[in-house]
């Protein structure tokens, strides 16, 4: 917001703290030979919710799975793409700890959040460090109020109608090996980086030369 309020005084931009939350986190046992895509958080039409489904019906995997959490306004429209297509599952609101095993241990994660509004230029999905530390990898559109740096450690979306079909499809056929080490990546970046004390460091940083 720096430019867009017109500050001259110094600013630092903190987009969010990573924490081992998962360290104690069991995983859940999956079905050999399936795959799940998961998307956790609001259920907003505006967030997209309605592409995801959109992008997920036309793979044509029957090994694949769709695990949706949360609650919102597109709760009905999730449930009748659950009746259309048995590998949607929608689970509602769940205790954070059973979101958390879910995100720790599915295929990957998803972020279909695109970038066609004006606040994604100032705003950074909490849900990314979230994701990133879950060691699982992610699949997001990269937004405007996204650090650069993160761009390595996702698989990105590109901004065209098929996008977010065309990255599922491609993740999901790569090996299991490619996808751990896309994950650890991620979960050590966000750890090592993004953690309390270096976030800090950058208020800290910033006071100094007041």
């Amino acid at each position: 917001m720096r430019e867009a309020l017109n500050i001259s005084s110094p600013t630092v931009v903190i987009e969010g703290i990573a924490t081992d939350i998962f360290e104690y986190i069991d995983n859940i046992p999956q079905e050999k030979g399936t795959k799940t895509v998961l998307y956790s958080g609001g259920l907003t039409k505006k967030y997209g919710v309605i592409e995801l489904l959109n992008a997920f019906e036309r793979l044509q995997d029957e090994n694949c799975r769709l695990v949706i959490c949360g609650s919102g306004d597109a709760e009905n429209d999730i449930i009748e793409a659950s009746n259309r297509d048995r590998r949607i599952i929608f689970k509602g609101l769940l205790p954070r700890k059973e979101v958390l095993s879910l995100q720790k241990s599915s295929t990957i994660l998803v972020n279909q959040r695109s970038n066609n509004e004006e606040y994604t230029k100032y705003s950074f999905p909490s849900k990314i460090i979230e994701y990133l530390s879950s060691g699982t990898p992610v699949v997001s559109y990269i937004l405007d109020g996204m650090p650069e740096e993160y761009c390595k450690y996702i698989y990105p979306v590109s901004d065209d109608n098929n996008g977010l079909f065309i990255t599922l499809k491609e993740v999901l056929c790569k090996d299991e090996e490619e996808l751990c080490n896309k994950g650890q990546r991620a979960k050590e970046f966000v750890l090592t980086y993004k953690n309390a004390a270096k976030q800090g460091e950058k208020i800290l940083q910033m006071v100094s030369r007041l």
